[in-house]
This record gives structure tokens, C-alpha cells and sequence, in this order.
């Protein structure tokens, strides 16, 4: 039986468990790449994606979809001024890591980068294992 308005109010939550763990994942990647380290180091300034990529030696495509994810997750604020200084009239997008989130990120980033191993190392052993029961746990299902 169905309790209405708790199924959406779960399937909310489903979504944000997914948002958070891709937030999450994002964090892993910008500190084991050095971004992160980088965004701390310069904690309250605004550079473009190319200059952050220029101080943490990631490619520049790689901060980009990652800032995309750590804007998204409210970790990296992201400002878009002028005219791209190109003259093309296109927008000039910076991102900063502010201060407060920075003290809070620092030294935080290498747990985030455990999530990822962990699922690589145990996701499908866990899985396979679960599947499984073995031997000397079969008086526990009532089988011989």
C-alpha cells in the first residue's frame, strides 16, 4: 500500500543520493588529478577554467566538466562577466573555491578519493559474494 505523496518524496531523495555521490566522486578526481589541491592553494580567487588547468596540470576539458559537477554540488562558485575578452560578445566564465569551503575541503579531499577505489576494488566482489552462501551457512537457510 502506497502512502501518496511519500513516493515522490522518495524518489527526491533517490535523486539527490545520486546528485551527492557524483558531487562526491567529482572531489575524489579533483584531488587525486591535483585540481583540488590547486583550488585550495588559491582559495578566494576567480581564474577560467584554462587557468585553472595551467596551476593544477589538468586538461582544461577535464576541469571544465569538473567544475560543472562542483558548481552544480554548491562546492565551487562560478561567475560570468563581460564579453569572454574576445570582442565576440561571448561570456567569460570564472570559478573560485571559497576560503570557508576550502578550510573545510582541506585534507578532507583524499577521503573522497577512497570512495571511488573501494567501489573499484569491492563493488563486484560484494556482489558476487552476496549472491553466494556458503557451505558452512546452509543450516542457517534450513538446507542439509
Amino acid at each position: 500500500m502506497s502512502s501518496g505523496g511519500g513516493d515522490e518524496a522518495f524518489g527526491a531523495r533517490l535523486s539527490s543520493l545520486l546528485n551527492e555521490s557524483a558531487v562526491a566522486s567529482t572531489i575524489g578526481i579533483a584531488h587525486k588529478t591535483g585540481l583540488l589541491g590547486a583550488m585550495i592553494e588559491r582559495a578566494g580567487t576567480s581564474h577560467t577554467a584554462a587557468e585553472w588547468s595551467q596551476a593544477s596540470g589538468v586538461s582544461e576539458r577535464y576541469v571544465a566538466e569538473m567544475f560543472g559537477v562542483l558548481v552544480s554540488g554548491k562546492v565551487v562558485d562560478m561567475t560570468t562577466a563581460g564579453d569572454g575578452g574576445g570582442g565576440g560578445g561571448g561570456k567569460r566564465e570564472s570559478f573560485s573555491l571559497p576560503d570557508a569551503r576550502a578550510q573545510a575541503l582541506k585534507g578532507m579531499g583524499v577521503y573522497f578519493q577512497e570512495l571511488p577505489i573501494l567501489h573499484a576494488c569491492a563493488f563486484n566482489q560484494l556482489c558476487e559474494a552476496a549472491k553466494v552462501i556458503p557451505k558452512s551457512h546452509e543450516s542457517c537457510r534450513g538446507g542439509p
